[in-house]
């Protein structure tokens, strides 16, 4: 016969180690301490989940050690780890959160533009509204226009009025002297070929943009906003204003970052847009007539 298992006088329950020669197990005789003798441990009717759950008695682990309270097993033995804790967790997450609050008070508060940055970051996303909309003569009637800026307007206007009247002018709408021709001429005069070619072959053909005198100059602004900008996604700009030390209240340069930005070979950056005090007016200083030179010396070079 195999030897008879010990078990609790008072609930039953399977004796181990000391609780043998007591005769009762511990829940009981801690029940006889507290409530006196007589006094037996109800069954517990607690839901302990697996984990947490000695997988020799069955009874609550304790929340930490290596033996089990009630039957003595070596828990580390069988390979049994109680729970990990999440404060680890807890702490690290609190420690960075802390940091970064510490980091963002002790950072120093961003500088404040001043009013003459204002008055040009003002300019500058009004000048980008309006090209993003295709208001180019909008534009034109801000910061361009002969009532805005009357010295430099006539200076272009002459000088248009001088290479339309040029007399190679008319060659450039003959059938002999083809936009691919123009151009290949051009490229022997000028970095800007397609900006030469485009604008002559405009002033000599009878339908073209630059044809007709009323209005050419005008128009010669429009087309240079248009193609300035044709390259760029204008949907949301970053701007900032830079201003040279000796030159405040009278220049500034908008430096601008797009999301899609190209330049297009002879007309002005999109990403920066310098600004200058004239007479008391902030005007946009564009390079519309830089290449005009160019445009004479192709025209020199037209013949029969």
């Amino acid at each position: 016969m195999g030897e008879k298992t010990a078990r609790c006088k008072s609930c039953g329950a399977e004796l181990k180690g000391r609780d043998v020669y007591e005769g009762k197990c511990s829940s009981c005789r801690e029940k006889e301490i507290l409530y006196g003798a007589g006094v037996t441990a109800e069954p517990s009717t607690e839901t302990i989940p697996p984990k947490l759950k000695c997988p020799k008695c069955g009874k609550r682990l304790p929340k930490r050690g290596q033996f089990c309270h009630e039957c003595g097993q070596d828990l580390y033995a069988i390979g049994f780890r109680h729970p990990s804790s999440n404060w680890p967790y807890v702490v690290l997450v609190v420690a960075i959160v802390a940091t970064v609050y510490v980091l963002i008070r002790l950072r120093p508060p961003a500088a404040r533009l001043t009013p003459w940055q204002e008055e040009v970051l003002t300019a500058t996303t009004q000048l980008l509204q309006l090209a993003r909309d295709k208001k180019f003569d909008r534009i034109v009637s801000l910061y361009l226009a002969e009532s805005v800026n009357p010295d430099r307007y006539q200076a272009l206007r002459q000088e248009l009025l001088d290479l339309s009247g040029h007399p190679n002018c008319y060659l450039a709408a003959s059938e002999s002297t083809p936009y691919e021709r123009l151009r290949d001429l051009a490229s022997t005069v000028s970095q800007y070929p397609d900006y030469c070619a485009f604008l002559v072959q405009n002033m000599a053909d009878t339908k073209g943009r630059f044809r007709q005198a009323a209005g050419r100059t005008d128009r010669y602004f429009e087309w240079w906003l248009e193609m300035t900008f044709s390259k760029t996604d204008l949907s949301s700009p970053q701007i900032k204003i830079e201003v040279p030390e000796d030159k405040d209240n009278q220049e500034a340069t908008a430096k601008i970052h797009y999301s899609a930005s190209a330049a297009v070979p002879g007309f002005d950056d999109p990403t920066e847009i310098k600004w200058q005090k004239v007479e008391g007016k902030l005007l946009p200083l564009l390079a519309t007539d830089t290449h005009l030179k160019d445009v004479k010396d192709l025209l020199d070079k037209l013949q029969r």
